[in-house]
């Protein structure tokens, strides 16, 4: 097992605290390992194994809590938190995919209200969790969504150390395999990572999406997906995907009888619910003049490059997106809200924001035409703040203008 304790800084300061840590995202990204990870911690610090508690609902050894009322029973007898004598002992408890549960929230409310325990959670549908989180427990929660692994944490379960001189090969093996942790225990078997992307992609299909929004057409929502996906970082209007799919989905089915109603409603819906499965993420334009969001013409982003690959192939003509999805999702990684930048008819790629500090950033795959150049230096020069302003490409130098600094992709994932 990997320790990815870059990822514990978000949380650290929480611990011990009367609040119910929610660590969010899509299946295999690494929420368990980081909890167990965590959990390993707490041993260090002093708790002991009896106070811990600990369910996987992916295990069958934990079926039988199906309910509030179960869940509430068992912490209760593993802590003994009906026991005063012992009310002092530090307790902590660890709940995997919580969201199978009935009405969990019933139960960490009354175990959290009395501080009886620190409580930490996962969940794969932001659905799942936020109604829940945003009734009961508004307050008293603290969300860590987890990405897959950055190209930073790439090299770390490859064992290459980051100050490799050429690290050219192990970034293409990234581009074309992406970062789902569960990757490197297989990775001398090419044909195992392909079957295990394809699983994957699968498994969040069916259990927080199909399942969940009791899907009728399977076959309209998986053409969404795919349709996203082959578009990551272009424009994506609903009735632009609904006309082009009915026309795609009617030609499939020339010979059946059944008429294809994939409605601009229902696109808008099944992206919708591809989000909320972290399967896809979407960045709303951000009028930089008018310091406002709008509503239409947004772009979506892979919550993974390798699983976006292996359903829709990794050809060529796709790096420059490819380059954008992975810049955005570093961005996020690191603390980032992300939008992208509208001024005056002029496009930004990335307008991240944190704390009210923001970093502008265009991502080209080369710069190596002047037409290029102009666009990615030009759209950044006209912006008259004084937050940094990059432009990444795939060259390995090239001069930085108006204060506007050039950084090489694979450095600046590196960045600390």
């Amino acid at each position: 097992m990997v320790d990815r304790r870059g990822a514990f800084a978000f949380f650290k300061g929480f611990v011990e605290k009367p609040l119910i840590k929610a660590f969010t995202g899509a299946r295999r990204s690494g929420k368990s390992t980081l909890m167990l990870l965590w959990r390993d911690e707490l041993l260090r610090r002093g708790y002991l194994e009896e106070n811990i508690v600990y369910i996987d609902k992916e295990d069958y050894a934990f079926d039988a809590i199906t309910d509030y009322r179960e869940l509430h029973d068992y912490i209760t007898i593993k802590l003994r938190l009906d026991r005063k004598k012992i009310s002092k002992a530090k307790r902590a408890v660890f709940i995997d995919q919580v969201q199978q549960i009935s009405k969990w929230e019933k139960a960490l409310a009354s175990i959290n209200a009395k501080e009886d325990a620190d409580i930490y959670i996962t969940g794969s549908n932001s659905t799942m969790l936020s109604s829940e989180l945003a009734t009961l427990l508004t307050g008293r929660h603290i969300e860590f969504h987890i990405l897959p692994l950055g190209f930073g944490e790439f090299l770390d379960f490859r064992k290459v150390s980051r100050q490799e001189k050429n690290l050219n090969t192990y970034f293409e093996e990234f581009i074309k395999w992406g970062g789902l942790p569960g990757l490197h225990a297989m990775w001398d078997n090419e044909q195992s990572k392909r079957e295990y992307l394809s699983s994957v992609y699968a498994s969040v299909m069916l259990k927080d999406v199909l399942r969940h929004y009791q899907i009728r057409d399977p076959v309209q929502l998986e053409a969404v997906g795919r349709y996203a996906m082959a578009n990551i970082g272009g424009i994506i209007s609903a009735k632009r995907i609904s006309d082009y799919l009915k026309s795609q989905l009617s030609a499939a089915r020339a010979n059946s009888r059944r008429r294809i109603t994939l409605t601009t409603q229902t696109t808008l819906n099944y992206l919708k619910y591809l989000c909320d499965a972290f399967l896809i993420y979407k960045a709303q334009r951000y009028d930089l003049h008018g310091k406002r969001h709008f509503e239409i013409h947004e772009k979506y982003y892979s919550v993974d490059h390798g699983l976006r690959n292996s359903l829709v192939g990794n050809k060529p003509e796709d790096i420059s997106g490819i380059y954008e999805n992975i810049v955005y999702l570093e961005l996020r990684r690191r603390g980032y809200k992300v939008s992208i930048g509208h001024d005056q008819g002029r496009e930004i790629d990335f307008v991240g924001d944190k704390h009210h500090e923001k970093i502008y950033v265009q991502v080209a795959y080369r710069l190596d035409d002047l037409k290029t150049v102009e666009r990615e230096y030009g759209n950044l020069t006209k912006i008259r703040d004084n937050f940094p302003k990059f432009v990444v490409s795939g060259e390995t130098s090239f001069p930085d203008k108006d204060g506007i600094r050039h950084r090489n992709i694979i450095d600046f994932l590196l960045d600390r």
